[in-house]
Order: C-alpha cells, then structure tokens, then sequence
C-alpha cells in the first residue's frame, strides 16, 4: 500500500511550485480502500488524516496524523497479510529433508494434529506450499503512526532545466503496537528525491526514493506476539505522474507508483490514482482521488478527498 502521506506530497507536486515565502496549510480529509491482498477475506481501510504542513523559502515541512478503522485481515501499511507474514518467517525452520513440512505434515503424510513447538496454527492443506496460518477478519480502529517531513528545494524549475526537491521522511510507531492491522510498531526512515517541472498548463514529476524499513516483531492470527521478527527488505520506490491545468482554479492529473517487494514471496506494489483539484476561494483547495491497485499488496480500488486551507 502507499502511505498517505506518499500520497498527499505527490498530489502536491502534481499541482503546485514550491511558495516563495513563508506560509502554513492545514488539510483534512477520507480515503477508503478495498482489496483482498492475496487473502480469502476482503480488507477495507478509512484513513482520515489531519495534515499540518509549513513552508519556508526552499523548505517544506508536512506533519500527519491519521485515524484509522480497518476490517479485514491486511496490515494497511505494508499491505501484507497476517500469513504471509508468518508464514514467511517460520515455514523454513520447520521443512524436513523431503519438503515437507512439519507444521502441516506428520511423519505418515496425514495433516500435522500436534504440531511442533513453535509452530504457528496450523493449516488443514498437506502441501507445503499452502500457508500455515490462516485467520478470521479482525475489525482495529485507531491513531495510525504519525509521519513526518522535510524537503528542500536544490534547483529551482524556473531558474533550471529540471526542478529538484531532496528530502526525508520518518514513519513514526506512534500507533498502537498490538493493533497489527494498522502499524507494524516500528519505525521507517525514507530519503526521497523529487523531480518536476512545468510546460504551459502541463506539469509532470518523477519521485524516487529509498525505505529503510523497522522490522516489526512476529504476530499470530489474533497480533499476539510470538517471539523473532520479521525481517523485512529495505525497498527503493518511485512515483511519476502529472497534472494538467484546465483553468486558474481547475487542475487534473495521473500518477503511478511502484515499491520493491517486502518479501522474497510477496508482490510489489503497484498502484495509479487519478485525481482532481478545485481551487474554491484563493486559500481553499478540494482534491478528489480514485485509485486502482494492479498487485496483491495494492487495494483492488479506494477513493478519497482532501480539503486543503492556505493561511
């Protein structure tokens, strides 16, 4: 899944050049996103995000703190499952010289009854291939982790070919670690780079960055800890996208986002979002995105607006 604040910079740099003095924004808005992630059970995520953002010359700074409600079985961060989490993580210790597995298998080829020590619950499938763990659709409602900002403005597009924005971001585990649906309870640290410019009433933008990703600790079906972590890859990403002005207030645009898998089994995300932004006085702004996933660590599809007030 992309984060929201992946989200919002990006519809940013779609819409509008670095402010030349100092100014502050506040945002608030809705996304709703549904989709299976490779699971049986369906996941659906509202996120509500309350954004602070402050610009200062070349700098900008953003702050978000969102609010979550999620059904399903799906973390709404890394979009991975429960299972494929654990499943990731334990099946190598338990795999005997044939293949089998002794999670899921005794010694007689019949479903494992009584399974190892250590093993997570177990499957009824005899394949080593199946996930062990399976789980029932949970229902966690919470402040999401705060994520923070800071970019700067290197080459400015008026002055050069190309304009480039360098910055960071930091995923904090603000949320609750043992609601394992909406956090991984650990922190992230991201260097991005952005890169943008404007043809008449065409704007597009390339981002590309890196995530050194917290490995968050081994959960069960019900986000009881079982000891070890998991130990996620460390993914580079990238967004490239436009936006083009149809008037003064009027603006509309594209964009596509790719993340590096989590893990070796597990899909990349891969996602686009259409949006459209409404200048409705000088200081206030709406945007309304729709977005569609193309992999199961994407949403099948979500929706979502922003209001935005300039001061």
């Amino acid at each position: 899944m992309k984060t929201l604040l992946t989200r919002l910079i990006a519809l940013s740099l779609a819409c509008a050049p670095a402010a030349a003095f100092s100014q502050v924004s506040v945002s608030t808005g809705a996304e709703f996103t549904s989709g299976k992630y490779g699971d049986p059970e369906k996941t659906d995520s509202w996120t509500v995000p309350i954004g602070v953002k402050y610009e200062a010359g070349p700098w900008t700074f953003r702050l978000v703190v969102p609010w979550v409600h999620i059904k399903g079985t799906a973390n709404r961060e890394t979009g991975e499952t429960i299972a494929s989490l654990v499943n990731a993580s334990t099946a190598s210790q338990f795999i005997r010289g044939d293949g089998t597995n002794e999670c899921l298998v005794s010694g007689n080829g019949q479903p494992e009854d009584n399974p190892p020590a250590g093993c997570p619950t177990a499957s009824t499938s005899t394949t080593s291939s199946t996930p062990i763990v399976t789980r029932a659709a949970q229902t966690q409602s919470g402040l999401g982790d705060v994520t923070a900002s800071a970019f700067v403005t290197v080459l400015d597009p008026a002055k050069s070919v190309v304009g480039l924005d360098l910055g960071s971001k930091i995923k904090l585990a603000t949320a609750d670690r043992d609601k394992c649906l909406i956090t991984t309870g650990e922190n992230d640290y991201s260097g991005q780079a952005d890169f943008y410019q404007t043809f008449g009433k065409f704007s597009p933008y390339l981002s590309v960055g890196w995530t050194r990703k917290g490995d968050p600790e081994l959960r069960d079906a019900t986000c009881t800890k079982l000891g070890g972590r998991i130990n996620f890859r460390n993914p580079w990403y990238a967004g490239i996208g436009f936006s083009y002005k149809f008037t003064d207030a009027t603006s509309a645009g594209l964009s596509y986002d790719f993340r590096n898998k989590l893990l070796p089994g597990s899909d990349p995300v891969s996602e686009a979002s259409l949006f459209v932004a409404q200048k409705l006085t000088p200081n206030l702004k709406l945007q309304i995105y729709g977005i569609a996933g193309f992999s199961d660590i994407s949403p099948d599809w979500g929706l979502g607006a922003t209001v935005g007030y300039t001061f």
